[in-house]
């Protein structure tokens, strides 16, 4: 199932979606990724296309298959993915810097997924000494916990009250399946496991991308009882986390990316950048941010300090195997707006450049935290609507001194009830007619 990439959209997500059919949890992501416009997202299973003679899942090509933004992989064999889609995923995700999600199955993902072609992508790995029959293993119940990487992650903040979001995971419907023998690797991050320990939500970066691991095909049971709420908070937030690294630009040959566009006092923001040539080569040469800070009118602040600039720049430094790539970390920004330039100090690439805007913020948003009483806040808050505030300790005098003013009224309603708009009328007729016929039998009257 495929739909035309509209060209009127530039900037649109474009989203390939593989697996052996249509399970459960790929359709629920393909709704998902449909309700969004701006989203592209193009659908190829197995199942579908074999009938049709098309065996290939994936684009032919690299650059084909690198104008995908996402890649979502589901329980597909490696007999079902050749060794060079696989090494052309792989690259999509290291060198492209795309986002791979994986979504585990009790076929093949991601059992049979141990050496070579992706195993290098994939964030888990077989626990060593636990062998693994050519069966499923058979599992009920299995309740799932937050770890303390995920007590912090975003992606699994799914209510904004830690203490309740820590309770809310394991209040979820127990997983009836969960892909075991597996262990994170040393640099991924495990949000979720089960109560055994097992990685269910995995997260890590490879090259230039960043990958997701989801160990069971039972995602769709956050659904229960609470419908969209889990499920679909979960997802966004991990495609924002996903798709942070993003490289775009009005230009093929300069694209950068900002991992996060709002920040607190004292966090930092990753910048990549990417630069190539007009025949697709890297450009030699290092990519460069100038950070701004603007004013309410959008316009650069200048500095206070006559002798110091009014901006400052900061050199990105190459990526380890990922030609062109450059990446760069902004610290210590005060409060307010700031501008993000990313330039290319290659002659060829004079001109180019791609800009993108930061906010920091003082204090997050904390409208929906518990929050314990202030006694003082709500006697200033009463007392400037003329009134004043207790305790619990002086309820019985609170009420007491509410009762002690107040003064009885009569409140008189009048209503009007039609004969006929009850069921007492028409039982009363059928009544006396049953009386009459009764009354006319006995004294033999037809």
């Amino acid at each position: 199932i495929h739909r035309p990439y509209p060209r009127r959209v530039l900037s649109a997500l474009r989203v390939l979606l593989i697996d052996q059919g249509p399970r459960w949890d790929s359709r629920y992501l393909s709704a998902l990724f449909d309700r969004d416009r701006r989203v592209v997202l193009d659908r190829r299973y197995r199942q579908v296309r074999l009938p049709h003679g098309d065996q290939e899942l994936l684009p032919a090509t690299q650059a084909e298959l690198d104008r995908y933004d996402l890649v979502v992989l589901g329980d597909l064999a490696p007999n079902e993915l050749p060794p060079e889609a696989q090494a052309r995923l792989t690259a999509f995700v290291g060198n492209r810097g795309g986002f791979l999600i994986l979504l585990a199955g009790p076929r093949a993902m991601p059992a049979d997924y141990t050496l070579g072609g992706l195993a290098d992508v994939l964030p888990v790995a077989p626990q060593l000494g636990v062998v693994r029959t050519s069966e499923a293993p058979a599992r009920s119940g299995q309740v799932l916990r937050l770890t303390r990487a995920g007590e912090d992650s975003p992606v699994t903040a799914i209510l904004d009250d830690p203490s309740l979001n820590r309770r809310l995971w394991p209040a979820l419907a127990p997983l009836q399946w969960v892909a075991d023998g597996l262990r994170a690797k040393a640099k991924a991050q495990v949000l979720v496991e089960t109560a055994g320990g097992q990685p269910v939500v995995v997260l890590d970066r490879y090259g230039a991308g960043r990958v997701l691991y989801l160990g069971t095909d039972e995602g769709w049971r956050w659904r229960d009882r609470l419908g969209e709420r889990v499920h679909q908070t979960f997802w966004l937030q991990a495609l924002r986390w996903g798709l942070g690294s993003r490289l775009r630009g009005t230009d093929p040959q300069l694209q950068a990316a900002v991992d996060r566009s709002l920040i607190d006092v004292g966090e930092q923001v990753e910048v990549r950048g990417r630069a190539s040539l007009a025949d697709g080569r890297p450009a030699v040469g290092p990519l460069v941010v100038t950070i701004e800070q603007l004013g309410d009118d959008g316009q650069v602040v200048a500095s206070a300090d006559p002798a110091a600039p009014a901006a400052r720049e900061l050199e990105l430094a190459p990526v380890a195997d990922a030609p062109g790539l450059a990446a760069g970390v902004v610290k210590a920004l005060p409060t307010g707006r700031w501008r993000l330039t990313v330039t290319s100090r290659n002659p060829e690439l004079v001109g180019k450049k791609e800009q993108r805007e930061v906010q920091v913020r003082a204090h997050r948003g904390q409208e929906t935290l518990e929050l314990s009483s202030d006694l003082p806040a709500l006697d200033r808050i009463a007392a400037a609507g003329g009134g004043s505030a207790s305790g619990f300790a002086d309820a019985v005098r609170l009420v007491h001194g509410l009762t002690a003013h107040a003064e009885p009224k009569q409140d008189v309603r009048r209503q009007t009830y039609s004969l006929w708009s009850g069921p007492w009328a028409l039982l009363l007729i059928l009544g006396l007619l049953v009386a009459e016929w009764t009354l006319r039998k006995r004294s033999g009257l037809p």
